[in-house]
């Protein structure tokens, strides 16, 4: 896997793992979880920034719904689009503002 990578260079998620899936599917979570520590010690930024913005947004959404119940439609659309520091930003309001619109309002 690390030969065809570094001789490619070229490459994204959906191709490692299908590149996985046919030679060692039962592997494919270790690896893919190898490959992901080898690629943001290397460098790609945007595999850094991607794994930030999916763990931010999943840590508020999941505030918001301890605090405030269901979350609207437009709520979810708007945390799937933040950046890594809007979404922090919203996470600490949780703890003060007393509705979902305050907390999601645009950063200060």
């Amino acid at each position: 896997m690390r030969y065809i990578v570094e001789a490619y260079g070229s490459y994204d998620e959906p191709m490692v793992r299908e590149i996985i899936r046919t030679v060692r599917p039962e592997e494919e979570n270790a690896m893919m979880s190898q490959f992901a520590q080898d690629i943001i010690a290397k460098g790609k930024p945007e595999w850094k920034r991607e794994g930030r913005q999916e763990e931010g947004a999943s840590i508020l959404t999941r505030l918001l719904q301890r605090r405030f119940g269901a979350i609207p439609a437009w709520a979810g659309e708007k945390i799937a689009k933040a950046e890594p520091a809007t979404l922090e930003e919203w996470t600490l309001r949780i703890l003060d503002a007393p509705t979902i619109e305050s907390v999601l309002a645009d950063p200060s």
